[in-house]
């Protein structure tokens, strides 16, 4: 969705709720769609999803943190949240749809024996495969491969 449309939409569902004195960010995030803060009374989403989403997996994501910051922060996603959430025409999933759009990981990891890891940041000290061993074993040592440039870091 575009940008600019999605921020008016988020205006529009906020104001429509009652949270006009709440304010609107937009944020880099990857890994989460949207978040209410409480303290400083904001509801940021995630631009790069947003760009990702439709207008109405846009409008469920606002729905969604809007519900957050009408039942308050000691709800979470308790039923009061859930409820808030259905009423006001959300659909009362506590996390994105898994089937939504995503943004793709800059960094892929690989152990030696194939298993595989996302990272949007790369750590920069050797990590092993958790799936082959619980605990650091150099055995499994990942390899991160850098997908726009090929750079590899081990």
């Amino acid at each position: 969705m575009d940008l600019a449309a999605a921020r008016r939409l988020a205006r529009t569902l906020m104001d429509g709720h009652g949270l006009t004195t709440w304010h609107l960010s937009i944020d880099r995030a990857k890994r989460r769609a949207g978040y209410a803060n409480h303290s400083r009374k904001t509801i940021s989403l995630s631009r790069p999803l947003i760009e990702l989403y439709s207008p109405e997996q846009v409008r469920l994501l606002v729905l969604h943190e809007v519900a957050h910051a009408i039942v308050g922060p000691a709800h979470g996603h308790d039923e009061i949240w859930r409820e808030a959430c259905v009423r006001i025409g959300g659909d009362g999933r506590t996390s994105v749809n898994p089937r939504w759009p995503n943004v793709d990981a800059l960094w892929v990891g690989v152990c030696p024996n194939g298993h595989r890891l996302n990272r949007h940041r790369l750590v920069r000290r050797a990590s092993t495969c958790r799936r082959c061993s619980p605990t650091y074993d150099e055995r499994y040592l990942m390899t991160w491969t850098n997908q726009r440039t090929g750079e590899v870091f081990r």
